[in-house]
């Protein structure tokens, strides 16, 4: 603000000089215009000339009768109406061109430049006057930021300390020496800390019914199912009975993964072993997915470690390896091969199967799925937003037939 005014006192400083340099000007023109037309009148009127009126004026019939100073100068510019002479000396001239011929009206104001004698004390009363309007300035906008920054750094301060959970307010209403906008401001923040605390107790009210509610029935479902499969010796029933078991189970697993991603990412930094967590995962898939030909390869040092807390892992390791386990291709000797590894910087974790689909980072986006698939092609890009939540890179590539799914970064 401050070099704002700067630029705005320079300009009209130099304006108000050049009216001056200008008014000055024209009314030492105007008056030898005044004498000039005097004498035409009197050529006019008797054939002979006057004596100027003005004792600093004379009318001269040649250049040669011109001043030494004036003469050297009108020589170098024929056609100019005004020249500086030697020792303050400064003239204006005006030729007169009739029946007469050519004459000359020269008229020395050298004592007549007012504003080239007071240019010393204009400039003076014009810095103090700039030095007054910068203070002016100066004083305005520091007025005016204390009642705009005080109130927003106060409302920052509201905000960055607001918590959504709890129904609270920014700011008492308008107050006394704040500007309209800033309480409007606080206003649209109070009503946005409002929809949102309402959002936050709907989406708790939902997951806790969808945690009571969803969880009970799906386990009741695969405990019932497990122990129906048991009695079965039905060949086909079995085989229904055995895809609504994998149902169940995949259901639950996702609404594992969604009630996770509906908590807030824990700040603690936490971190597991890897290899306890990864165990567990297996015994619980290949109990799952009861197929002789699975054959997993594990090659997980003792002391790698993932910065995430346990239960988050085992989500992630669930949804991946058995993934990986349900849609693992043959080799030509049969085998199903699933490899779960360290990748050789040590930098992640690796889960690799034999695919007929390559898979990129397109398969992640919401209801893409394989050919395969039986689901609404959501799991992958549930696990996705999960590991995204807790900061994790995961990946997923395609190389010689096989997928490889990489999570990390871990740590040995």
């Amino acid at each position: 603000m401050s070099a704002f005014a700067l630029v705005l006192i320079a300009l009209f400083s130099g304006f108000a000089l050049l009216m001056a340099y200008v008014v000055e000007d024209g009314y030492l023109a105007a008056a030898l215009q005044l004498e000039a037309e005097r004498q035409q009148q009197a050529w006019q009127a008797q054939q002979s000339w006057l004596q100027p009126l003005d004792p600093k004026t004379r009318l001269v019939r040649s250049p040669a009768e011109f001043p030494g100073d004036l003469r050297s100068a009108s020589e170098q510019r024929p056609q100019g109406r005004e020249f500086p002479g030697q020792a303050g000396r400064h003239y204006h001239l005006r030729a007169l061109r009739g029946e007469w011929g050519e004459v000359w009206l020269v008229a020395e104001v050298g004592d007549r430049l007012l504003v080239r004698q007071m240019r010393g004390t204009v400039l003076i009363w014009l810095i103090a006057g700039a030095i007054l309007m910068l203070g002016c300035a100066l004083t305005l906008g520091y007025w005016i930021a204390g009642r705009i920054s005080a109130p927003l750094a106060q409302l920052a301060g509201a905000v960055a300390g607001a918590n959504p959970q709890y129904a609270s307010t920014l700011s008492g209403g308008p107050q006394d020496g704040r500007l309209a906008e800033v309480d409007a401001l606080n206003r649209a923040f109070d009503e946005l800390l409002q929809r949102v605390h309402q959002a936050l107790n709907r989406e708790r009210a939902f997951s806790q019914d969808a945690s009571h509610e969803l969880r009970t029935p799906l386990a009741v479902i695969i405990s019932s199912a497990e122990q129906a499969r048991l009695s079965l010796t039905d060949r086909h029933q079995a085989a229904a009975l055995e895809r609504v078991l994998t149902s169940a189970r995949q259901l639950q697993q996702s609404l594992q993964v969604l009630l996770a991603l509906n908590r807030e990412a824990e700040s603690t930094g936490s971190e597991c072993a890897l290899l306890p967590v990864l165990e567990r995962v297996i015994v619980e898939q290949s109990t799952w997915h009861d197929d002789p030909a699975l054959q997993l390869e594990i090659d997980v040092p003792d002391g790698a470690r993932i910065a995430l807390a346990e239960d988050v892992l085992h989500l992630l390791l669930a949804n991946l390896i058995g993934n990986a386990m349900a849609h693992a291709q043959a080799e030509r000797s049969g085998r199903r091969p699933v490899h779960v590894w360290i990748k050789p910087d040590r930098s992640h974790l690796l889960i690799s199967n034999l695919s007929a689909h390559s898979l990129g980072p397109s398969d992640l986006q919401p209801f893409v799925k394989g050919n395969d698939s039986a689901g609404l092609g959501l799991g992958l890009n549930i696990v996705q937003r999960l590991a995204d939540k807790h900061q994790l890179q995961l990946q997923f590539n395609s190389r010689d037939g096989w997928v490889d799914v990489s999570l990390g970064p871990c740590r040995i």
